[in-house]
């Protein structure tokens, strides 16, 4: 059965599966990052406020790999049962700007990419790129979901987008704080994680291109990418390793790789790095921006690199 069909099945099934619970199960379409847009599966509880998505892109992969009807119904509605366990929430009154405030946060994304969604929501533009404002709905437990600020609500709350940028900047690096790591230590740390990783001692995996990448994102390891922004981070890992290069690898992370030493063929080499990435690596929902940026020490400013490199940005 094709993709649509396929939706149809299971919100069928599921419904059949919830038909004596108090309960409503529903398909919805849901523009993301990049324009994408994903069907997600809603089943919501009377009385609750909100629902946990599930979105039935990877479960259709699964069925086109071999996995029956009846598997996927198990895994979804398992998937459900592990989400709804600590969902008691209440959403806030989010036309109470004072109530909600300290919980609005940044997100860093494509412009060009965004430019409708972007025509409706308050945002700040940097480079070839905006920062856009959440709201982050929390339980006792710890965040939960978030919501995307419109230009509706912004416009209740009387703020613009200057205003919402110096708030929301100061809660992102308070809630999820920037982290810098290297990169041979993220790969080791993902192996250990991974029990179908093949062994690999340190010395095997630091060759000389990972031991000189460093990876920029948060605690959490999502949406992380804003951190690129973030001057006080730039600034002391330039005291350590001079002026850099910026390869965005998603929306939730970017790498750094020191300038010194860098020619002009690295930083192409740098560029094909970035287009594999965006192209092979990561989802399209998931994609930043498909050029290299540069970090100058001394101005203390980013910059977006041009397509054909110019030999007076090199350390």
């Amino acid at each position: 059965m094709n993709y649509i069909e396929f939706t149809e099945t299971i919100c069928d099934r599921v419904r059949e599966f919830y038909q004596n619970e108090d309960c409503t199960v529903e398909i919805q379409h849901t523009l993301k990052n990049n324009a994408v847009s994903l069907c997600a599966l809603i089943i919501r509880c009377t009385g609750e406020e909100a629902a946990p998505a599930i979105y039935l892109e990877q479960y259709y992969d699964m069925y086109k790999n071999g996995t029956s009807i009846e598997d996927i119904i198990e895994d979804i509605t398992d998937e459900f049962n592990e989400a709804m366990e600590g969902y008691d929430i209440n959403l806030p009154d989010l036309t109470d700007f004072d109530s909600i405030k300290d919980s609005i946060v940044c997100r860093l994304i494509n412009t060009e990419s965004n430019k409708e969604m972007l025509e409706n929501v308050p945002h700040k533009e940097f480079l070839d790129l905006s920062v856009v404002f959440y709201g982050v709905v929390k339980n006792a437990e710890g965040s939960i979901g978030s919501f995307l600020v419109p230009d509706s609500l912004a416009g209740i709350w009387d703020i613009d987008a200057e205003e919402l940028y110096s708030i929301a900047i100061n809660n992102t690096y308070r809630i999820y704080p920037v982290c810098i790591s290297n990169m041979c230590d993220i790969l080791m740390e993902y192996m250990r994680m991974d029990q179908n990783a093949i062994p690999c001692s340190e010395s095997e995996l630091a060759d000389e291109m990972t031991l000189s990448m460093y990876v920029v994102t948060n605690t959490v390891r999502t949406y992380g990418a804003v951190g690129m922004i973030c001057k006080e981070a730039l600034r002391a890992f330039a005291e350590k390793f001079g002026s850099c290069y910026i390869l965005p690898s998603s929306v939730h992370e970017v790498i750094l790789v020191p300038a010194a030493g860098c020619d002009n063929n690295m930083v192409r080499h740098f560029e094909r790095i970035v287009q594999d990435v965006n192209t092979n690596g990561v989802p399209p929902q998931d994609v930043l921006s498909w050029g290299v940026y540069y970090y100058d020490k001394e101005s203390d400013e980013i910059s977006k690199l041009n397509n054909v490199m110019s030999d007076d940005v090199f350390a």
